[in-house]
């Protein structure tokens, strides 16, 4: 035991070290020495770092060298793309280059603007060879803006079979819900705006039918035999299925689905701005034709009505829902009319919703202030457009209107319009050029119905005088002579209005002082309209004037010579 205690106390004793030994054998390095030890070692490890940071810009250099290469070849193509043979090789390396999957790739930005430049300037080959690999692997619910731009060009640039194929890949039930996303939606509506119209028709059926009203075949024969939205419209108003049809696909725009349903499918629509494409106008078209009460309809619809203005669809749905808008819902796009769509009086489509505007409020100040006032600053552009003469037109007359939020009648109204706009027609005609306004198809509308209102003498004068002035250049312009026809013309409920100015009896006596070559022109009807004036009105002396001034010899006269013209004419 004393043994093993020794040896445990000789085992735990430790050796005793002098203070010289000490500081000989444990002398502790600097601190200095310890930092410049560890930079030593520190600069001897990241050799290995160093080595795996210089792979990796290696890396990032070859994808920045691929981008630069295929940016080149893209450059040069643009550069020499009437050059076929040079376009030709760019093309092959360019296709070379680019990854096998392109329905992947062309969701990248340098992909899809060298595949679009491949389409366009490459041959038959190319675009063939294209589509089939874009076809591998097809997925159209990942689309963004650069592989919706490719899908354009490539329905645009390629047979019939791709776009055969692009049509019913987008346009099948399991693809009803594609045209709640923006960017598929604009693919969409390429397609079906490029369609023939029985075979857009078939894409209205596939979001309007439901699955009862195939089981129907007498209604499934009727519905191959569709031509037109107003024959769809017709065929499912008429059909046994019609309050099926109206509660089908969830993923229908706006068109038949239950009204509780629309809420939150209208909300949808309007944050995503996809109510821009002909197909959901055509759609929403035929909705708003099927359903009675419009209230709620434009209640939501209103904010988005400018994307309605697109198309002839569009802005006849938005017409049919104003007849239901509340004043307030008029004030509002009335306002945002003046500054959103400043052109649209003169634009063949939007000018009808502008007509729709006037006849359905009731706030004429409003009307005036922001819808005819703003156009008064340039009424020589105004009165001599096709389309805009159709406004100015509709507020010098009077309308029937059956609009359920209207309470003022349609004569109020306009006379109330007319205090204002009157004034400015006849002061613009009287210091205008009024032989050209005499002799403009469209503003010669309009200064007949200044006229008619106005009933300004003066303004009268000048126009019947141009008629004596210019009498052999205004027989030969059968425009010019309608003018004049419908101030003496009994049938014309216009002609009323200038009997006591007396202007078939002034008329009378500038023409008949050539009645041989009104006989002989277009013109003569204006003899018949003046002979039926004075019959009517009972003006026994100028009916004798003009039988002794048109007499049968002259008559027979004109015609002979009309005879020889034809025979003539016959002959060559």
């Amino acid at each position: 035991m004393k043994k093993k205690d020794q040896n445990s106390k000789s085992k735990s004793k430790k050796p005793k070290v002098s203070k010289n030994d000490k500081s000989k054998k444990f002398k502790k390095k600097p601190k200095y020495d310890n930092k410049a030890n560890n930079k030593l070692k520190n600069n001897n490890k990241p050799k290995k770092v160093n080595n795996t940071v210089k792979k990796t810009n290696k890396l990032k250099e070859s994808k920045l060298e691929y981008k630069k290469r295929l940016n080149k070849s893209y450059s040069l193509l643009l550069l020499n793309h009437k050059d076929p043979l040079k376009s030709k090789e760019i093309i092959d390396s360019l296709l070379k280059e680019l990854p096998t999957n392109f329905s992947e790739g062309i969701n990248r930005k340098n992909v899809s603007r060298i595949l679009q430049a491949c389409l366009k300037y490459g041959d038959a080959d190319v675009r063939s060879s294209i589509s089939q690999r874009f076809r591998d692997g097809l997925n159209l619910n990942n689309l963004n803006s650069h592989s919706s731009k490719f899908l354009i060009k490539l329905f645009h640039y390629c047979n019939t079979d791709v776009k055969q194929f692009l049509r019913s890949a987008f346009f099948n039930e399991k693809q009803k819900n594609l045209i709640f996303s923006r960017f598929s939606s604009d693919v969409m509506d390429i397609i079906y705006s490029k369609l023939r119209p029985k075979d857009q028709i078939s894409v209205l059926q596939l979001y309007t039918f439901s699955n009862s009203f195939y089981l129907n075949n007498d209604e499934t024969r009727k519905a191959k035999e569709v031509n037109s939205i107003n024959q769809l419209i017709q065929l499912i108003s008429t059909s046994t299925s019609k309050s099926s049809c109206l509660g089908t696909s969830i993923f229908v725009i706006c068109c038949f689905l239950y009204l509780k349903k629309m809420d939150s499918v209208i909300t949808k629509l309007a944050e995503k701005e996809l109510m821009i494409s002909s197909l959901s106008h055509d759609l929403l078209f035929v909705y708003v034709s099927l359903i009675e009460d419009k209230t709620e309809l434009v209640s939501q619809l209103h904010k988005i009505y400018g994307q309605l203005l697109s198309t002839r669809s569009g802005n006849n749905s938005i017409l049919a829902l104003m007849d239901y808008a509340n004043a307030k819902i008029k004030k509002h796009i009335i306002k945002s009319m003046k500054r959103d769509f400043p052109e649209a009086v003169y634009n063949k489509i939007n000018v009808n919703f502008l007509i729709k505007l006037v006849n359905v409020t009731d706030d004429t100040k409003v009307v005036f202030q922001h819808l005819v006032e703003p156009l008064l600053e340039d009424l020589n552009r105004l009165l001599h457009d096709a389309n805009s003469v159709k406004f100015v037109l509709n507020l010098l007359n009077t309308v029937d209107t059956t609009s359920p939020n209207t309470l003022k009648e349609d004569k109020v109204r306009k006379e109330e319009l007319q205090r204002e706009f009157l004034p400015k027609l006849v002061e613009y005609f009287k210091e205008s050029d009024l032989k050209s306004c005499i002799l403009d198809k469209n503003c010669s509308q309009v200064l007949l119905h200044t006229l008619k209102i106005s009933k300004d003498s003066n303004l009268l004068d000048s126009v019947l005088s141009l008629f004596s002035e210019n009498l052999s250049e205004f027989l030969d312009n059968q425009q010019v002579i309608r003018l004049y026809q419908s101030m003496v013309k009994c049938k014309n409920k216009i002609s009323e209005e200038f009997k006591e100015f007396k202007v078939n009896e002034r008329l009378w006596e500038h023409v008949k002082s050539d009645v041989k070559r009104v006989l002989s022109s277009k013109s003569v009807f204006l003899l018949i309209d003046l002979l039926e004036s004075f019959q009517i009105r009972n003006q026994t002396d100028l009916i004798s004037d003009f039988k002794d001034t048109v007499t049968i010899d002259i008559i027979n006269e004109a015609k002979s010579a009309l005879t020889g013209i034809i025979c003539i004419l016959k002959c060559v």
